[in-house]
Formats: C-alpha cells, sequence, structure tokens
C-alpha cells in the first residue's frame, strides 16, 4: 500500500515540478517570440525569452517578456487582430507592431507605455486606447493612400493622463480631442 502511496505522489510531484507553456493562438507570434529578443535585462540589453531553449514560452519566461518589436521589414510578417496571447506578458511595455493591422483593441494591457502601429488601407481601421492608462508614447500610421479619405477611420485617446506624445501619419480627420491630455507636448 506504501508504494502506491509513494507512486501516487512522485506521479503528482513530476507533474507539477514541470513549466507550464504558453498555448498560442498564433504560431507566427510563438515562433517571433522565440526567435527575438524581447527581455530587457537591466544593464545586459535585450535577451532571449526562452531561457531553457526548449523550444516553448513557459508561463515563467512569458512574465519576463516586456517588449515586443515587429518591424515590416522582417521576411515573414506577423498579421496580428487577435491580442489574447499578449495577456500572457502581464510585464509587457513596449508593443511595435510595424505591420499590417485592421483593428486593435489593447484595452486588456494596462501596463503598455509605448505603442507604435501600422495599419493599412482597410476601410474601417480603428485604434480604441482610451483604457490604457499607463500609456507615454503613442505613433500611429494609418496607410491610406488616399489621406483625404480617411472616412471609416477612427483614433480615441482620450483618458491617457500620462500621454506624453502622440504622432499620427496620415491622418486627415482632425476630430481627435485633446483637452484631457495634460502632459502632452
Amino acid at each position: 500500500m506504501k508504494r502506491i502511496h509513494f507512486f501516487c505522489l512522485f506521479i503528482l510531484f513530476n507533474s507539477t515540478c514541470f513549466a507550464q507553456n504558453i498555448q498560442f493562438s498564433s504560431a507566427e507570434l510563438k515562433s517571433w517570440i522565440l526567435n527575438n529578443p524581447t527581455v530587457l535585462e537591466p544593464g545586459w540589453g535585450f535577451t532571449m525569452a526562452d531561457l531553457n531553449n526548449d523550444g516553448e514560452i513557459s508561463v515563467y519566461e512569458g512574465s519576463r517578456i516586456t517588449h515586443i518589436r515587429r518591424q515590416r521589414t522582417s521576411v515573414t510578417p506577423v498579421l496580428l487582430n487577435d491580442f489574447t496571447d499578449l495577456l500572457n506578458f502581464p510585464l509587457l511595455e513596449w508593443l511595435d507592431f510595424g505591420t499590417d493591422l485592421t483593428q486593435v483593441d489593447l484595452n486588456s494591457i494596462p501596463d503598455l507605455e509605448y505603442l507604435y502601429v501600422e495599419f493599412n488601407n482597410q476601410i474601417n481601421s480603428s485604434l480604441d486606447i482610451s483604457d490604457l492608462s499607463s500609456l507615454i508614447r503613442v505613433e500611429a500610421k494609418f496607410e491610406n493612400n488616399n489621406v483625404s479619405n480617411t472616412n471609416g477611420i477612427s483614433l480615441n485617446v482620450s483618458g491617457l493622463q500620462l500621454l506624453e506624445g502622440l504622432r499620427i501619419h496620415n491622418y486627415a480627420t482632425s476630430n481627435i480631442d485633446f483637452n484631457n491630455l495634460p502632459n502632452l507636448s
């Protein structure tokens, strides 16, 4: 009887010792995070998130990711319209997606401080970041071949009390409310 108890305890102990891996809905994002430095180590610069080189991102490794910087110049762009994977990175402060997006809802990432996004020629591009109270800098590029025709494009920055910098490219509409942005320079 003791052997069965010890065997059960052994199985239970071993199953809890291994790290739980993050299940990504976007294979492209997982691949990109595995192959690019995303963790800012003070004094060292950026390092890889996959500490044990097992080809997976554990919950612990994901909790260390602070920066995601994805430039358009990359060979295979990550098209991210489902941002639920980003919820696995509680320390994420810097999100730079220089890739084509059609709609972004990042309000579930409350500690985000820097955001750079590019939108493609889709008619209904929208960026609502009004709940991201930690944002300090925002840069949004709306790639519209006809800059004077930005119907259907919306940008909501109301309520961003800490916002110091806002840069917008190719956005002809003047309906942005700057009244409640005291730190904007």
